[in-house]
């Protein structure tokens, strides 16, 4: 369930289907002239065989730079002992998940969600892309808006347009700094609720502190 390709790339399937791994010659077009002439060469092509039309499938693979086959047996291994990363959530909604050895977690919440499964994040109004870390009663949040929410339609864009995100975190927080794109942030029940204006997909640190 892992090999590692000519760069030293290592890859890791934990689950899906069966890897597929196919050595042959390729043609392609020409991105650099885009003259309508092919390239070709004798490429390596690997992919996950889901099979025909699978109903509710997933998968869940590791992609590691920089490794040897000694490396993906040592990682294969605390994979199996569970010692990696935790998964706390993986669905059509949002995909979470935590690292062992640093504590951070990541938030990748596709459609607006409550009820979220991580430590930290309850609920999110928009998509948004967000790390997590806990140091003693501080929490570190890094918070960035795939959306860039442009003006007009394709093929004609124009400009970002500022779009707020509303996040509710677990727990009672108060914001260490001062912010000048979070425009709120309250106390609700035993939760915080913040409301972010994003824009240009940049992204934003906030710590917060414990309320006791």
């Amino acid at each position: 369930n892992w090999f590692v390709d000519l760069y030293g790339t290592g890859y890791y399937v934990k689950s899906g289907g069966n890897i597929e791994v196919k050595i042959a010659n390729q043609e392609s077009p020409n991105h650099k002239t885009n003259s309508g002439n092919f390239t070709y060469g004798n490429v390596a092509s690997a992919w996950i065989d889901h099979g025909t039309a699978p109903a509710n499938g997933n998968y869940e693979y590791v992609i590691l730079p920089n490794k040897n086959a000694q490396d993906m047996m040592l990682f294969s291994m605390h994979m199996q002992m569970g010692i990696e990363y935790k998964v706390w959530q993986q669905d059509v909604n949002a995909h979470i998940l935590s690292f062992t050895s640093n504590g951070n977690e990541g938030y990748a919440i596709y459609e607006p969600s409550s009820g979220l499964q991580g430590r930290y994040i309850e609920a999110s109004h928009q998509p948004v892309l967000t790390m997590a870390k806990l140091r003693g009663s501080m929490l570190s949040l890094r918070i960035s808006n795939p959306d860039h929410n442009f003006t007009g339609s394709a093929p004609l864009f124009g400009a970002n347009q500022v779009m707020p995100i509303t996040i509710t975190l677990k727990g009672k927080w108060s914001l260490d700094l001062a912010l000048s794109e979070v425009s709120s942030i309250a106390i609700v029940g035993d939760n915080t609720v913040f409301t972010i204006n994003t824009t240009d997909g940049e992204a934003y640190d906030m710590n917060l502190t414990q309320v006791n």
